[in-house]
């Protein structure tokens, strides 16, 4: 971290120099970032311009395509009929003409006319629409010109009568004749069961539909693909704003252009907005000019407090360092206490096995029948003082070993049941002399609990004891081990006074008690249930707390599955 000093400030230029180091570069910049933007902005337009034309020219191009193919698709339909062989080839009958492929056709299909030729090119039907015209609608093809048709239509005639005899091959193109664009549907007239002679190669009738490109035609077309101002033009010459499309007959010759109108919205908004834009621009740098002049002006003031925030810089440094040196005490306090605290209970414990081994002794010489002497029951009280003594040592020296890290568990895989049984047997002279009943609910079969067997009996013995000391006489308490999905669930409930709202959060710390003036004096020293939620918790275990005052006090251990297995398994 840098600390500046009052030599830092007074070495510092003055604020015009400052002004012109500052202002300048930041006026260059903005500059240059409106630019940029413009730019980019401009760039992103024309792109985006572009893609609206290909996307025009993409949709003008599937328009024209869709003419095509239905008007192929329809030649062929009609021609791959037998009754247009009967009624056109063979024979020509009018009335049926008229009611498939002639009336029927041009107010259905929207078709201007239609031609059958026979093998030799020879013109069998030529039928044209009879309707009145529409306003800018193409004249109808005259009889005169279908010699000029048959020329231009030479090629797509050859190739469909070179497809399979027994299955007609269609086709479509686009031919100019006058001043009229068409669409021509090109097709084969063959029999649905054709004889063996009928499918010997050789030149074929062709049934030609006609759809001329006029402006009322395309104007509809226009309408359906959403094509603005479409039309078919003679001249290469485009407006402004619209695109054109190159129409070609089959020997590749230029006959005509499509035309059609096609929005540019960025180009035509950049217009709009290019003068408000620019003042935007203009009002933006005066903005900028007038916030550096007010950046300026506090440019001395920070300066004269870049002194303090030194020295305050500097003081916090030294109180971090004040602050680690005391943490670095701390936990060597803590672990000098807990070093001091398994030394001296492990002092304590000699002596008070003596203490207890002899106070048995002289608890056992007196004989059943007899009245206690006064003798005995000093050793009585002696005994029971020790015990409670002993068990307040071992819970500090088993808290010292695990806050000090120094607490080993030997994990085995061992039988839930039998450890609650021994713990039944261990505390039922205590409750027996406490008046409570104390008994186990086991499981059927219960499956193999992944622990160490020490930790689960004093988590146990410890839940036990305090249920025992809060329970009255004629209550009970219960062990229960139970499974709850894939987990096993060990749970001491008894019929105590139960504990106070208040004191459920605080009961699981070290030396808490509850805060109740009757209960408080009960005997123990606070860390049974905090040796209980320490123990847990190395077992990775979640625990359960229910209690009410009056009603007693259920306690949960909740294995995880990963620590049960069955006993097959």
């Amino acid at each position: 971290m840098k600390l500046f000093s009052s030599s830092d400030i007074s070495n510092s230029t003055s604020p015009a120099t400052s002004a012109a180091r500052v202002l300048i570069p930041l006026i260059g910049l903005v500059v240059l970032a409106i630019l940029t933007v413009g730019a980019t902005v401009y760039l992103a337009a024309q792109q985006l311009d572009q893609s609206v034309m290909d996307s025009s020219g993409r949709l003008a191009r599937t328009a024209l395509g869709q003419i095509e193919r239905q008007i192929a698709v329809q030649a062929r339909e009609y021609a791959y009929w037998d009754a247009t062989r009967a009624n056109v080839v063979d024979r020509l009958d009018m009335d049926w003409v008229n009611t498939s492929l002639g009336k029927y056709s041009f107010e259905t299909f929207d078709y201007d006319s239609t031609l059958v030729i026979d093998r030799d090119n020879k013109l069998l039907l030529f039928a044209t629409d009879e309707r009145p015209l529409e306003p800018g609608a193409a004249e109808p093809l005259s009889q005169s010109n279908t010699q000029e048709l048959l020329q231009k239509l030479a090629l797509p005639i050859a190739r469909v009568r070179a497809g399979p005899m027994d299955v007609p091959t269609s086709a479509s193109a686009c031919i100019r004749i006058g001043g009229t664009v068409y669409v021509a549907g090109v097709a084969p007239v063959t029999p649905e069961h054709p004889t063996e002679d009928q499918l010997v190669p050789a030149p074929r009738p062709v049934l030609i539909y006609l759809r001329a490109l006029d402006d009322p035609r395309m104007l509809r077309i226009g309408e359906t693909f959403e094509i603005q101002n479409f039309r078919v033009s003679q001249t290469e010459n485009v407006p402004d704003h619209f695109a054109q499309m190159t129409l070609r007959d089959p020997s590749d010759t230029v006959i005509g252009h499509m035309q059609w109108m096609v929005l540019t919205p960025t180009q035509s908004f950049f217009k709009t907005i290019s003068m408000p834009f620019l003042a935007v621009g203009l009002v933006l740098l005066a903005l900028a000019a007038w916030v550096m002049s007010g950046i300026l002006r506090r440019h001395e003031e920070l300066a004269s407090r870049v002194g303090q925030l030194a020295k305050i810089n500097a003081r916090l440094l030294d109180s971090e360092s004040q602050a680690r040196s005391a943490l670095q005490r701390a936990e060597h306090a803590t672990r000098t206490k807990n070093n001091f605290l398994a030394s001296v209970s492990h002092e304590l414990r000699t002596p008070l096995t003596a203490i207890i081994g002899f106070s048995q002794i002289l608890k056992l010489r007196r004989r059943p029948g007899k009245v206690a002497s006064r003798e005995d029951e000093y050793a009585e009280i002696i005994h029971d003082s020790s015990q409670h003594l002993l068990n307040l040592v071992n819970d500090i020296l088993d808290l010292a070993k695990i806050e000090s890290g120094g607490y080993e568990m030997q994990e085995i895989w061992l039988d839930l049941n039998r450890e609650a049984k021994s713990v039944q047997s261990l505390m039922g002279t205590e409750a027996m002399k406490r008046g409570v009943t104390l008994d186990v609910m086991t499981l059927n079969n219960p499956p193999a609990l992944l622990g160490d067997s020490r930790s689960i009996k004093q988590i146990l013995t410890n839940l036990v004891s305090n249920a025992l000391k809060f329970t009255p006489s004629g209550g009970r308490t219960d062990i229960r081990i139970s499974l709850k999905g894939r987990s096993i669930v060990l749970e001491v409930e008894d019929t105590g006074t139960g504990i106070a709202e208040d004191d459920l959060d605080v009961i699981w710390e070290p030396f808490n008690r509850t805060r109740n003036p009757d209960l408080a004096k009960t005997e123990g020293s606070g860390l049974g249930l905090h040796l209980v939620k320490v123990l847990a918790e190395l077992h990775g275990c979640e625990i359960e707390l229910e209690s009410e005052v009056g009603r007693g006090t259920r306690i949960a251990i909740i294995f995880p599955p990963e620590r049960v297995r069955s006993v097959a398994a």
